[in-house]
């Protein structure tokens, strides 16, 4: 089914004493909406002036960290702290959206609306114990997906990864990073593991429901082993309500209650079902799927019980890469969902064998980035320029240049903590580029 990305932008104009205009943007991807879409008559009103975005850009948004305290449990000291940051991946069919423009004296918004069905969430779930520094308490619950559905994949914990037996999850995450908002989203996840440097990279795609991930590894010890795990609940979290869970994949179908490990041409993709709850029967949320590329894998172990349905991917321990994508069929029957499925496999496995996962500005700006040191340079140079920044915006540009002036992306491929670097850098960078830009222009005055 076709699907685009749309976008909302916000230009706000601030005026405190004189200040030069600060641009602000949250980005969203969009794929493909049901066939019943009740927006699938609006157009697009018109844009009115200013800033706006294309229709069909394919963008991502990241949402603050959300902290919350949790009480220790008795007998230990201090409080637990969750940190929880989502990132937002919307679907919509072309067509599906509308503008409304808004104008108050210093504020102007362009706003393309764009129905619900079909978005993706990706949350990742920190816990530290409450102190100086804060203590980092290790969880096998840190990357979920909390929506299109409450069920399906599970909301605090769909995928993990295991190294050598230890759980990605007993380390802290180095950094989450968009990586690319604009013409596809992309999400960096990354963590320096004792054994490995470990990227997680989600790629929202234009014309495709499906998300699609690599787990990319540079290993620093010996590995012996490589497992992912994936949990999720299909179509209904039946706790107290008795369903019959099933998994089929190419081999095999896997009952409720059942253990079966497959070959990995038996089960490179699976279809996880409720028969009970089945939504061509009004009940149920509808299916979810994934699929995996094959070659880096030694066998998939799939176990659904009555309530949370667990799949084991053993890798070669000479993977550095693996390739995944997932999806979640809200809304269909568990028929419809196998028919769509077992149609597009083999052309989705040709998508992941030859996507290129690398974010666009690891390739574009990469080369540029001594440029842009030697612009931040000129800017800290001009006292005029540094005036009109004020005192504290000037320290930050100043702090950044410091921090990265003496760093050289090398050539060739980056390594995991070079692209991560890099991606740090210029997303600090543009915080504070245009801001810097105009007041170059005034003070040139």
């Amino acid at each position: 089914m076709a699907a685009r990305i749309s976008c909302f932008l916000i230009v706000k104009y601030v005026r405190a004493g004189w200040a030069p205009p600060l641009l602000a943007a949250a980005f969203f991807v969009h794929g493909a909406c049901a066939e019943n879409d009740p927006c699938a008559g609006l157009r697009r009103l018109g844009c009115g002036e200013g800033l706006w975005a294309r229709a069909d850009d394919d963008v991502l948004s990241l949402e603050p960290p959300q902290t919350r305290l949790v009480t220790a449990p008795k007998g230990q000291s201090g409080k637990i702290i969750i940190k929880d940051q989502t990132a937002t991946f919307h679907l919509c069919r072309p067509g599906c959206y509308r503008t409304r423009r808004t104008n108050r004296r210093h504020n102007f918004s362009e706003l393309f609306l764009l129905c619900p069905a079909g978005c993706y969430q990706i949350q990742h779930r920190a816990k530290y114990r409450e102190g100086v520094p804060p203590q980092f308490i290790a969880g096998h619950e840190y990357i979920g997906m909390p929506a299109p559905t409450r069920c399906n994949w599970y909301h605090s914990g769909f995928l993990g990864l295991e190294l050598n037996g230890i759980n990605l999850g007993e380390s802290p995450v180095s950094s989450i990073t968009p990586a690319e908002t604009r013409g596809r989203g992309i999400l960096d996840m990354v963590w320096r593991h004792e054994a490995a440097d470990v990227r997680v990279r989600f790629l929202g795609r234009p014309g495709n429901a499906w998300l699609f991930c690599e787990i990319a590894l540079e290993p620093r010890l010996p590995i012996a082993s490589i497992a992912v795990l994936l949990r999720n609940y299909p179509a209904v979290l039946n706790k107290n309500q008795p369903g019959a869970r099933r998994i089929l994949t190419p081999g095999a179908l896997v009952k409720e209650g059942e253990t079966k490990t497959l070959s990995p041409d038996q089960g490179w993709w699976a279809l996880y079902y409720d028969d009970v709850f089945d939504a061509a029967a009004g009940r149920g949320e509808g299916p979810c799927a994934m699929m995996v590329l094959p070659e880096a894998l030694r066998d998939i172990r799939f176990a659904p019980d009555g309530y949370a349905v667990d799949t084991r991917i053993a890798c070669r321990p000479t993977a550095v890469t693996i390739r995944m994508a997932f999806r979640e069929f809200k809304g269909k029957a568990n028929a419809a969902a196998f028919a769509e499925l077992h149609n597009e496999a083999e052309a989705l496995r040709q998508i992941l064998q030859t996507a290129d996962f690398t974010p666009k500005t690891i390739i574009n700006d990469a080369p540029l980035f001594r440029d842009k040191l030697q612009e931040t340079r000129r800017a800290l140079a001009d006292p005029g320029l540094c005036k009109l920044l004020g005192d504290r915006r000037t320290a930050e540009i100043r702090k950044w240049h410091d921090a990265y002036h003496a760093w050289n992306p090398p050539g060739g491929a980056l390594s995991i903590r070079n692209q991560e670097t890099l991606l740090r850098a210029l997303d600090e960078f543009n915080a504070f580029l245009w801001e810097m830009r105009l007041a170059g222009l005034v003070s040139d005055k």
